[in-house]
């Protein structure tokens, strides 16, 4: 029921949600098997249920690595593709340019540097489609990394495309900027998340700089990065409910929605009889009624009866029906 109540929740938000309220052993089998047995779920295909059940993050470091190619314009140097690789947890990101266009070999180069530099990842995903190459949407990003000294009124600039050519000299700072900057969903610095850098600690003393590090030391430092990581996942999930609220409060919005009315309140009925007639009279008669009470719902319809009592004849749809609000010092 949460999960049908929650918007069909995968299996990590679904899990937040009721471990506020519940506690029991077997509570990932229960998600499991309630996202199974959705039908609604199903009819999406197994695709759906894979991505539910199993999506797209990662709770510690190197587990997924995706990496795909960007097409870029002609810069200094005769560089012209970038190889994006992006760690899944962390969010850090390295870059590799490229004269030519993405080859397996080119793949296989970049992936050795990061393995030997760092670890070997559990899983690595890319897609075999075409390299991305958005040359509107790169030019208003370009001018910013490129020259981040230059207004908004810089893109009419005659010397932009010499500006745009130089590109390749800005790449590292524009990484750097990437790599080191606060994510607001984590509360952490990709840097901070990929090397368990220690934060908001003192530094050490320099009568203990030169003291080896003991092996109760490294088991904090482990324990703090591993915490850490924890709590940036934790800021993840949460960040993620949030956006899907404020995204299903939108749509409640934009969309239609059931209509429920209880016993007793006061309602208008739609005369439709008047759509489809060609007496004059329709154009001088309402085509609301007046006010009605709700005796009984049955599902989508409603039996009404008058204000002194009179129940009508038949039953009315929902479709039908609008609430009545009466103007203040009536004696409805």
């Amino acid at each position: 029921q949460a999960h049908e109540t929650g918007g069909h929740w995968g299996q990590d938000a679904l899990k937040i949600a009721l471990t506020d309220r519940y506690y029991a052993l077997k509570m990932d089998l229960a998600v499991m098997k309630a996202i199974h047995d959705c039908a609604k779920c199903k009819n999406f295909g197994t695709p759906k249920l894979n991505s539910l059940l199993e999506p797209i993050t990662r709770r510690h470091l190197f587990e997924l690595l995706v990496g795909d190619y960007l097409a870029m314009p002609m810069g200094k140097g005769r560089y012209h593709t970038l190889g994006l690789f992006l760690d899944t947890f962390s969010q850090h990101l390295w870059v590799t340019k490229f004269k030519t266009a993405g080859t397996a070999k080119m793949t296989a180069d970049s992936l050795a540097n990061i393995f030997n530099s760092f670890t070997a990842v559990e899983m690595f995903m890319m897609d075999g489609g075409c390299h991305f190459n958005n040359k509107l949407l790169l030019l208003h990003v370009l001018k910013c990394l490129c020259t981040p000294n230059m207004g908004e009124d810089g893109a009419e600039n005659d010397n932009w495309e010499k500006l745009l050519r130089m590109w390749p000299d800005h790449l590292d700072d524009a990484v750097w900027a990437m790599n080191n900057h606060l994510l607001l969903s984590l509360k952490f610095t990709p840097k901070e998340l990929l090397l368990g850098l220690v934060i908001d600690t003192k530094h050490t003393e320099l009568m203990s700089s030169t003291t080896e590090p003991s092996t109760l030391d490294a088991t904090i430092h482990m324990a703090y990065a591993t915490q850490q990581c924890l709590d940036s996942y934790n800021k993840a999930v949460r960040h993620a409910i949030k956006r899907k609220t404020a995204f299903d409060h939108c749509m409640l919005k934009r969309q239609l929605a059931e209509v429920v009315f209880n016993i007793g309140d006061l309602i208008q009925i739609y005369q439709n009889d008047l759509d489809y007639t060609f007496k004059t009279e329709r154009k001088l008669l309402p085509k609301w009624s007046t006010p009605h009470r709700v005796a009984m719902r049955l599902r989508n319809s409603y039996r009404l009866e008058t204000l002194a009592g009179t129940l009508l004849e038949g039953e009315f749809s929902a479709r039908h029906l609008c609430t009545f609000k009466p103007r203040e010092g009536t004696c409805l």
